[in-house]
C-alpha cells in the first residue's frame, strides 16, 4: 500500500471518528491506526512522522504506549474531502456575515459566541469547531475558553 494511501486512511479515520472536531480528540493507539489503515506498524510510524512534520496530528507517549490524535489543521485540510464542508470557506462566510448581516449574532458588536453562531447557521459543533480554530490562528481572533464551552473549542472569540 502506498504511503499516500495510508496517510489518507489515517486522516479519514480521524475526520470521520471526530465527534466535535476538537483538537486532540479522538485519540488512537498506533496499533489501532495500523489495523484501521490495513498496514504494518513500520508504515504507520512513517505516516505518523510525516503527519507530525505537517503539523496535522499530535503524539503522546512512546513505544507501545504511543497515542496519536488530530491537530486542528487536519480538519482544515481534510474536512472538505471527507465531510463536504470547508472550514476556510465557513470562516470567510462568518467574517462576511459579521459585517454585512444586521441579524448576525454578535455580542457588544465584536464578540462571537459559538453557540449563537452554530444556531444562526444551523451547524453542529463538528462543523463549527475547525472554523473557530482557523479564525483564531489565521484571522487574528482572540479566544476565551472556560467551563461551559463544551462541546465548542472556545467560549467566545473577540474580533481584534
Amino acid at each position: 500500500m502506498s504511503a499516500s494511501l495510508v496517510f489518507k486512511k489515517v486522516a479519514r479515520l480521524f475526520v470521520e471518528e471526530s465527534k466535535n472536531g476538537l483538537e486532540g480528540r479522538p485519540e488512537f493507539a498506533v496499533s489501532v491506526l495500523a489495523k484501521e489503515a490495513e498496514t504494518d506498524p513500520e508504515r504507520i510510524i512513517l505516516t505518523i512522522d510525516d503527519m507530525l512534520h505537517d503539523r496535522l496530528i499530535l503524539k503522546s507517549g512512546s513505544g507501545t504506549q504511543t497515542y496519536v490524535s488530530p491537530a486542528w489543521r487536519l480538519f482544515l485540510k481534510y474536512d472538505p474531502m471527507f465531510m463536504g464542508w470547508d472550514p476556510q470557506h465557513d470562516a470567510q462566510r462568518i467574517v462576511d456575515d459579521m459585517h454585512n448581516e444586521a441579524d448576525f449574532p454578535l455580542e457588544h458588536n465584536k464578540v462571537l459566541v459559538p453557540r449563537a453562531v452554530a444556531s444562526y447557521y444551523d451547524w453542529e459543533p463538528r462543523r463549527l469547531n475547525p472554523t473557530l480554530y482557523y479564525l483564531r490562528d489565521r484571522r487574528g481572533f482572540r479566544v476565551e475558553t472556560g467551563l461551559g464551552s463544551a462541546p465548542y473549542a472556545f467560549s467566545s472569540l473577540y474580533c481584534i
